[in-house]
Protein backbone atom coordinates (compact mmCIF):
# COMPACT_ATOMS: atom_id res chain seq x y z
CA UNK A 1 0.00 0.00 0.00
CA UNK A 2 1.21 3.50 -0.63
CA UNK A 3 1.82 6.03 1.79
CA UNK A 4 -0.93 8.32 1.58
CA UNK A 5 0.54 11.11 0.87
CA UNK A 6 1.74 9.44 -2.48
CA UNK A 7 0.62 11.14 -6.04
CA UNK A 8 1.21 11.04 -9.34
CA UNK A 9 3.09 13.49 -9.39
CA UNK A 10 5.69 11.33 -7.36
CA UNK A 11 5.60 9.28 -10.52
CA UNK A 12 6.28 11.64 -12.84
CA UNK A 13 9.15 13.31 -10.87
CA UNK A 14 10.89 10.08 -10.48
CA UNK A 15 10.12 9.36 -14.58
CA UNK A 16 11.86 13.17 -15.54
CA UNK A 17 14.25 12.72 -12.65
CA UNK A 18 15.47 9.38 -14.09
CA UNK A 19 15.61 10.94 -17.73
CA UNK A 20 17.44 13.88 -16.69
CA UNK A 21 20.25 12.08 -14.75
CA UNK A 22 22.74 12.63 -17.58
CA UNK A 23 22.27 16.87 -17.51
CA UNK A 24 24.31 19.07 -16.34
CA UNK A 25 23.50 20.65 -13.19
CA UNK A 26 20.17 22.91 -13.89
CA UNK A 27 21.43 26.82 -13.95
CA UNK A 28 18.23 28.71 -12.75
CA UNK A 29 19.25 31.83 -14.25
CA UNK A 30 20.24 30.40 -17.73
CA UNK A 31 16.59 28.58 -17.45
CA UNK A 32 15.07 32.16 -16.71
CA UNK A 33 16.93 33.36 -19.29
CA UNK A 34 15.87 30.37 -21.95
CA UNK A 35 12.09 30.84 -21.10
CA UNK A 36 12.14 34.75 -21.13
CA UNK A 37 13.89 35.42 -24.38
CA UNK A 38 14.01 32.29 -26.31
CA UNK A 39 10.17 30.48 -26.01
CA UNK A 40 8.44 33.71 -24.52
CA UNK A 41 10.24 36.47 -26.65
CA UNK A 42 10.20 38.99 -23.66
CA UNK A 43 6.68 39.34 -24.10
CA UNK A 44 5.86 38.39 -20.03
CA UNK A 45 7.59 40.60 -17.45
CA UNK A 46 10.52 39.04 -16.49
CA UNK A 47 9.85 39.20 -13.01
CA UNK A 48 6.62 37.11 -13.93
CA UNK A 49 9.29 34.46 -15.31
CA UNK A 50 11.39 34.31 -12.32
CA UNK A 51 8.76 33.90 -10.44
CA UNK A 52 6.94 30.76 -11.48
CA UNK A 53 11.02 29.46 -12.45
CA UNK A 54 11.59 30.24 -8.72
CA UNK A 55 8.54 28.13 -7.54
CA UNK A 56 9.22 25.08 -10.52
CA UNK A 57 12.95 24.54 -9.05
CA UNK A 58 12.13 24.60 -5.96
CA UNK A 59 9.31 22.20 -6.18
CA UNK A 60 9.46 17.76 -6.51
CA UNK A 61 10.64 17.78 -10.36
CA UNK A 62 13.67 17.67 -11.00
CA UNK A 63 13.96 19.59 -14.15
CA UNK A 64 17.11 20.33 -16.32
CA UNK A 65 17.55 23.81 -18.20
CA UNK A 66 15.73 23.46 -21.02
CA UNK A 67 13.06 21.31 -19.00
CA UNK A 68 12.80 23.90 -16.43
CA UNK A 69 12.19 26.31 -19.17
CA UNK A 70 9.86 25.24 -20.70
CA UNK A 71 7.84 24.42 -18.05
CA UNK A 72 8.20 28.01 -16.36
CA UNK A 73 6.82 29.14 -20.27
CA UNK A 74 4.02 26.48 -20.31
CA UNK A 75 2.56 27.98 -17.59
CA UNK A 76 2.03 31.46 -19.37
CA UNK A 77 0.76 29.76 -22.83
CA UNK A 78 -1.78 27.98 -21.19
CA UNK A 79 -3.12 31.03 -19.29
CA UNK A 80 -6.34 32.50 -20.61
CA UNK A 81 -5.20 35.90 -19.68
CA UNK A 82 -1.53 35.62 -22.42
CA UNK A 83 -3.35 33.72 -25.20
CA UNK A 84 -3.55 36.75 -27.05
CA UNK A 85 -0.44 38.26 -26.43
CA UNK A 86 1.66 34.97 -26.81
CA UNK A 87 -0.38 34.30 -29.81
CA UNK A 88 2.49 35.01 -32.15
CA UNK A 89 5.24 33.93 -30.44
CA UNK A 90 3.67 30.47 -29.61
CA UNK A 91 4.65 29.90 -33.49
CA UNK A 92 8.79 30.60 -32.60
CA UNK A 93 7.86 28.45 -29.52
CA UNK A 94 7.09 25.20 -31.06
CA UNK A 95 10.24 25.77 -33.56
CA UNK A 96 12.56 26.41 -30.80
CA UNK A 97 11.06 23.21 -29.37
CA UNK A 98 11.68 21.27 -32.23
CA UNK A 99 15.00 22.27 -32.07
CA UNK A 100 15.30 20.99 -28.63
CA UNK A 101 13.80 18.02 -29.30
CA UNK A 102 15.82 16.93 -32.44
CA UNK A 103 18.90 18.04 -30.10
CA UNK A 104 17.68 16.29 -27.39
CA UNK A 105 17.81 18.82 -24.63
CA UNK A 106 14.48 18.27 -23.43
CA UNK A 107 12.34 15.76 -21.53
CA UNK A 108 9.84 13.83 -24.67
CA UNK A 109 7.17 13.85 -22.34
CA UNK A 110 7.47 17.56 -20.97
CA UNK A 111 7.82 18.10 -25.10
CA UNK A 112 4.89 16.45 -25.82
CA UNK A 113 3.16 17.99 -22.98
CA UNK A 114 4.53 21.80 -24.12
CA UNK A 115 3.06 20.58 -27.89
CA UNK A 116 -0.32 19.64 -26.97
CA UNK A 117 -1.30 22.60 -24.62
CA UNK A 118 -0.28 24.81 -27.53
CA UNK A 119 -1.95 23.45 -29.97
CA UNK A 120 -4.83 22.87 -28.03
CA UNK A 121 -5.13 26.64 -26.95
CA UNK A 122 -3.56 28.23 -29.86
CA UNK A 123 -5.57 25.60 -32.97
Amino acid sequence: MKNEKYSLMDDFANLVGASNKSTSKISLNESIEIAYKEILGEIIPKVKVTEIAQGLHNGPIPYNDEDLAYAVALNFFKNKDYIDSLKDQQLMARMRLLQSINAQKVNPLLARCFEDVLYKQYK
